[in-house]
């Protein structure tokens, strides 16, 4: 005779199996609008988005002031002077994004005797639209820090739209912040009215989630870890749903690593 429990945990079993069957669909369409994003409109060369930009530079130097540039080559910025410098997507480690600010990590020494990569960082005067930074973050692939979440972005199908957003309250060591969790096709964002701390993670950007009571939640990014306090149970569909979406994507980096290694000879 079925008990309660076993009822539950059966009903639990169905619905982490129909989300691990969607997710490497689920995937490949993340994948398939990166790859959208990235060659959006590369074909005529069409696109293309500029806007006045100071770049910072060692004290006591003052900013540098010019326009930063990005299209389907990358990321390009003019001075005033006309001085061009230009990064691909094989020359930055990762970015991080705020509206009205870009830091572009890459692999370069520092110099002048400091430890450390060269980091090139912009004062934007004009704030970068969500699908631009979607595009950027597709553009270059990698994991980053996208603190310019999409309000526009696609929902998950299949779960109910009032599941996807759910309350929250982010821990940090000066008294963190509230907003809400809201999970889409490609990822999860975290919306808050407090500057610096809103967050949009692809599937990509996210190495695992753990949950160790229902009231917890911790994002263990690539680039960043969060810790959410959870205001209101997270479905349990939507929460397996998320984890083989990780899991779905971080077998196909795999996948792809293993196919581009050198030949034995």
């Amino acid at each position: 005779m079925f008990t309660g429990k076993s009822i539950r945990m059966a009903l639990g079993i169905i619905a982490f199996a129909m989300a691990a069957s969607r997710a490497p669909q689920l995937c490949a369409q993340a994948a398939e609008g990166a790859t959208n994003a990235r060659n959006s409109q590369s074909a005529s060369g069409t696109f293309q988005w500029r806007t006045p930009a100071q770049l910072k530079r060692l004290f006591p130097l003052p900013k540098e002031h010019g326009t930063l540039i990005l299209d389907s080559r990358g990321v390009e910025f003019v001075t005033e002077s006309g001085r061009r410098q230009k990064w691909t997507a094989v020359d930055l480690q990762t970015f991080t994004l705020e509206p009205h600010k870009l830091v572009l990590h890459t692999y370069s020494n520092r110099g002048l005797g400091r430890l450390g990569k060269d980091a090139k960082e912009f004062s934007l005067t004009e704030p970068m639209p969500p699908s631009v930074a979607v595009w950027l973050a597709g553009y270059f692939g990698r994991p980053s820090r996208n603190k310019v979440p999409d309000a526009d972005a696609l929902v998950i199908a299949g779960i109910p739209a009032d599941h996807l957003n759910v309350s929250v309250h982010h821990r940090a060591a000066f008294g963190g912040s509230n907003g809400v969790l809201r999970f889409r096709q490609g990822g999860i964002d975290y919306v808050t009215n407090t500057p610096g701390d809103r967050r949009s993670w692809r599937w990509e950007d996210i190495q695992t989630l753990s949950q160790p009571n229902p009231y917890r939640l911790y994002v263990f990014g690539y680039q960043d870890t969060f810790t959410f306090d959870v205001k209101e149970p997270i479905d349990r569909a939507l929460f397996d749903h998320a984890t083989a979406a990780i899991s779905a994507c971080a077998e196909r980096q795999s996948s792809r690593a293993a196919r581009l290694e050198s030949p034995k000879m």
